[in-house]
């Protein structure tokens, strides 16, 4: 339902937004125009995620360090929840 509704607010709002955007640039702009406004529409929609994401993992990894400090675990084995596995894989044969 939730979604709907975003869908229906976003229809609403984006038909007359980019008439009113066209409709202030001369004629030979348009095509730039349009794409500047695709192009930081595209922009809003993405970089936020981004963002959130980040801020997301920091705040849940500070938590997760102080959550473990305050059971007594050693910052040291704390720490070792950070470590990439990857990366201490055996080196491929020579060959």
């Amino acid at each position: 339902m939730l979604i709907a509704v975003n869908g229906i607010a976003s229809g609403m709002f984006a038909s007359p937004d980019s008439s009113a955007i066209m409709g202030s640039v001369p004629p030979e702009l348009r095509g730039v125009a349009s794409g500047m406004r695709a192009t930081f529409q595209n922009s809003g929609t993405a970089v936020p995620i981004g963002v959130f994401l980040s801020l997301m993992i920091a705040g849940l990894a500070h938590t997760l360090a102080a959550g473990l400090h305050q059971q007594g675990v050693p910052a040291a084995v704390a720490a070792q929840l950070g470590v990439n596995p990857v990366r201490h894989l055996p080196a491929p044969w020579p060959g």
